[in-house]
């Protein structure tokens, strides 16, 4: 599981307080984890703007964007 998978997985058990050492319920939030991640792989619009305000000539955030996700899901 990657770190990125780790941490939302590790947030998703936090706010349904799940008890500690349930494998199948880690299994679920690693699952929910993955999902949330992939729903956030194609930047909305607003991101793409905000990003391209904080970096104007660095590379495409459109581009980039998907890779740093196809990253955080391996």
């Amino acid at each position: 599981m990657s770190e990125m998978v780790d941490r939302v997985a590790q947030a998703i058990a936090d706010v349904w307080c799940d008890k500690p050492g349930n494998t199948e319920a880690a299994r679920l939030f690693e699952k929910t984890a993955r999902a949330a991640i992939a729903a956030m792989r194609e930047p909305t619009l607003d991101m793409l703007g905000s990003g391209r305000r904080v970096h104007p000539y660095d590379c495409d955030v459109e581009e980039s964007w998907p890779v740093m996700i196809d990253e955080a899901l391996k």
